[in-house]
């Protein structure tokens, strides 16, 4: 539950959480060691200046009877003086106070821990003898801390306060545990011994647990060792010894299916040359060891294509071959004359429509999907009236106009050819 430092002394088992206030009623003994503890519960301070809230106190102390003074206890006010007290306050506080304690009981049964400064703990009342170790004796109740202050200094010059005046708590009379010494062995580069050695604890096991627990711990002392002496004289040099005989290192390939290497690999044979001829005999080698070859590995992946070459040149034309049979007759050719009125959407003075493809059905007639091409010739535009001629006589013979039907039809056959030259 705490840390403690060293110089802690004479302390025991903690109880459950409160300080108690214990009335006693049985007769003073003999002499002898005893041990008090108050237990603290929810106790509210201040550590060198840092206030502390609801944390849990640990106050053990020890003496001896003998310095029991007053009483009897019921009738007069009783104390057993000269405690030493250990103290600590849930891991904040740990140390023991530079001044001497007692533990009280008055006439009116009021039962406490004092302070020669007037300092102390104040518990309630019941008859109980405080000069009487009652093991495993132990009462819970609220206690009230009164005028304790920044007068008591722990041994390592810390202040520690308390301001709580009521808290609960436990108080225990007892015997004092049995003296324990634990040692450790330091390594080297202790803090406390350099050289290393042994620490040695003083405590007393007021708890039962076998061991110093730390606020058990009554001293310490370390044991060290001495620090390393300087290094002696060389000795004088030993006489040179026979030489040895030459160590030898022989190789021997191992083929594919060998028992020690399946895959192949080499037989490394060392030893001592020990009839100094130069050859590693069957008999002077101490160590084999082999160097096998790996098994072979999966075939791998086939790789990309690569990239296609370039053409070669042509070869020589070869011999004509013999003359192949006669084809097949091919499909005519057939042109559709279709003539135009004035006012058609192609031709709005009046033409023809020509149409031209290949008869593939055979059937005579040129239509639907062979028709392969389209093409109109348009009548032009009348012209203007031209002025009247000369009256002349009559004539029973003249030559016909270039114009004439003879025009028409070569132009009609000039437009035929020019489509069938561009299909072909």
């Amino acid at each position: 539950m705490f840390t403690s430092h060293t110089g802690l002394r004479h302390v025991m088992h903690a109880a459950t959480a409160a300080l108690a206030i214990l009335c006693f009623s049985a007769t003073t003994a003999a002499a002898e060691p005893i041990a008090y503890t108050f237990e603290l519960d929810a106790v509210d301070g201040d550590f060198d200046g840092v206030a502390f809230t609801d944390k849990e106190a640990l106050i053990i102390c020890v003496g001896d009877t003998s310095n029991y003074f007053g009483g009897p206890y019921v009738i007069a006010t009783q104390s057993v003086r000269n405690l030493t007290c250990a103290v600590e306050v849930d891991g904040i506080a740990t140390g023991v106070y530079s001044h001497t304690f007692h533990v009280f009981q008055t006439s009116s049964k009021f039962t406490g821990l004092s302070s020669s400064g007037g300092d102390r703990i104040h518990v309630g009342t019941r008859n109980r003898d405080v000069a009487q170790p009652t093991p495993e004796y132990t009462a819970t109740t609220t206690a009230s801390l009164l005028q304790w202050s920044s007068s008591d200094t722990l041994t390592t010059g810390e202040v520690l306060n308390f301001n709580n005046t009521t808290t609960p708590a436990t108080f225990r009379i007892s015997a004092p545990g049995a003296a324990l010494v634990e040692t450790t062995t330091l390594s080297l580069g202790d803090a406390n011994c350099p050289s290393g050695g042994v620490q040695i604890d003083v405590g007393y096991d007021h708890n039962g647990s076998g061991s110093i627990d730390p606020i058990e711990l009554s001293s310490t002392s370390h044991a060290c060792n001495g620090a390393s002496g300087q290094d002696g004289m060389n000795g004088a040099d030993g006489q040179s010894g026979e030489d040895g005989s030459n160590s030898l290192i022989t190789t021997t390939p191992l083929a594919a299916g060998d028992a020690s290497c399946p895959d192949g690999g080499v037989q490394i044979d060392a030893g001592i040359d020990d009839d100094d001829d130069g050859d590693l005999d069957a008999g002077e080698i101490d160590a084999t060891h082999h160097i096998c070859d790996g098994a072979s590995g999966a075939d791998g992946q086939d790789g990309a294509d690569g990239a296609a070459g370039q053409d070669g040149a042509d070869g020589m034309n070869g011999a004509d071959g013999e003359a192949g049979s006669a084809g097949a007759d091919g499909a005519s050719a057939l042109t559709n004359v279709t003539q135009l009125e004035p006012g058609d959407s192609n031709c709005p003075g009046g033409g023809i429509t020509l149409e031209s493809g290949v008869d593939a059905d055979g059937d005579g007639a040129l239509g639907g999907e062979e028709i392969t091409a389209t093409s109109h010739i348009c009548n032009g535009a009348d012209g203007a009236n031209g002025a009247d001629g000369a009256d002349g006589g009559c004539s029973s013979t003249g030559a016909p106009s270039p114009a004439g039907p003879l025009g028409f039809l070569l132009a009609i056959a000039g437009l035929f050819m020019h489509r069938r030259r561009q299909r072909s």
